[in-house]
């Protein structure tokens, strides 16, 4: 055997060993570690002929203090609230600070498993988020079905003890659907005032707008579901969730925006623009559920009335009525008229607690 052949022989063995090391280092690193977190959002499923499509939504993080941007930025963000150590609401602070300082974590591939379908979702992207669909037969979903939701798991958690879950709500195909803002709609945040709005968000108790989760409660008892459609970053999450759940108000799938504590412009996103994310978040829901009708509640603080007369005029047979909660800026009613007047047809109320709306929608 001469020196070319033996270089025929040994190049594919090479090569194959090359490929293997790569397989497995790229395996191995989107595997989750044992200091990273996965999170699953609440989403929603919906029926489409004899499948059900299961919404999978969540995130791959790492805890991560050591930042000197990041550190930068709280420190600005403490100044503005005139927060120390000794002052009301620290302790709240440095709870609700905690998520913003995660490290996003790219490359993880996440599968997930229910009722014996798998779904192998892309790699997570910058911000660590990762989406998907499941697909189950009627007879799988019901196998999953616990209280309205659907409850998938991880394929890989990172560790054997580890145990994490997913739930999407199960929404009907027929029936009376509420798309609800958060901040100002049920939960006091007080966004015309930028100081009150970082203090509320940070550093106080979440406060519930009287007579929202009674109202709710009331409607899903009557079979309404639920959308929560918030500008509020996800960082936010389970205080959201944790507000919802405590203060009553009805299960449903969360949406919130993505944001990264990465510069200065991080702040002025609690008070940003919303109404093109808020415009697709909602068109997405009602293109899912095509044979439902829609109640939009949101408020005045901001440009919920706006949206949602853009969504009235693209789903005009769609839309049920329209409420908004006066965030204390509406001293006339020419906005609200000159919206109405683009939405013919469709109801428009304005409110100030749960209890003005008690006996004007009937579902």
């Amino acid at each position: 055997m001469d020196g070319r052949d033996m270089y025929i022989l040994i190049i594919p063995a090479v090569l194959l060993v090359i490929f293997f090391v790569l397989f497995n280092t790229l395996y191995v690193s989107a595997k989750i570690k044992e200091d990273e977190n996965l999170v699953f959002y609440r989403g929603y499923a919906y029926t489409r002929g004899t499948k059900i499509h299961v919404g999978v939504h969540g995130q791959v993080y790492e805890p991560e203090t050591g930042s000197f941007v990041r550190a930068k930025i709280i420190e600005e963000l403490q100044d503005m609230l005139d927060l120390e150590p000794e002052t009301p609401g620290y302790h709240i602070f440095e709870k609700r600070i905690q998520p913003f300082l995660r490290d996003h974590e790219r490359g993880k591939k996440i599968s997930v498993t229910c009722a014996g379908s798998t779904l192998h979702m892309k790699p997570t992207g910058a911000d660590g988020h990762f989406y998907g669909k499941l697909t189950l037969t009627r007879s799988m979903a019901q196998k999953a079905l616990n209280k309205n939701s659907i409850f998938y798991h991880p394929l890989n958690p990172g560790t054997e003890d580890r145990y994490i879950q997913g739930r999407s709500v199960l929404v009907g195909e027929k029936g009376i659907s509420v798309i609800s803002d958060i901040d100002d709609t049920i939960k006091i945040s007080n966004v015309l005032d930028t100081k009150e709005l970082l203090k509320n968000t940070f550093t106080r108790e979440f406060r519930v707008v009287p007579g929202m989760a009674g109202l709710y409660a009331g409607w899903a008892d009557r079979g309404a579901a639920f959308h929560y459609v918030s500008g509020s970053p996800w960082q936010l999450y389970r205080f959201i969730t944790g507000f919802l759940d405590e203060k009553g108000f009805p299960r449903g799938s969360v949406h919130l925006k993505k944001f990264r504590l990465t510069d200065r412009s991080s702040i002025r996103f609690l008070i940003g623009d919303q109404m093109e994310y808020k415009k697709k978040r909602i068109q997405n829901i009602i293109k899912d559920f095509p044979g439902r009708q829609f109640i939009l509640s949101g408020d005045s603080g901001e440009q919920d009335p706006e949206v949602y007369a853009a969504i009235a005029m693209e789903f005009p047979q769609r839309i049920k009525a329209i409420l908004i909660r006066n965030a204390g800026n509406l001293q006339s009613s020419k906005r609200i008229d000159d919206l109405k007047k683009t939405t013919p047809g469709i109801p428009w109320h304005v409110f100030s607690s749960g209890n003005d709306l008690a006996d004007t929608i009937q579902l």
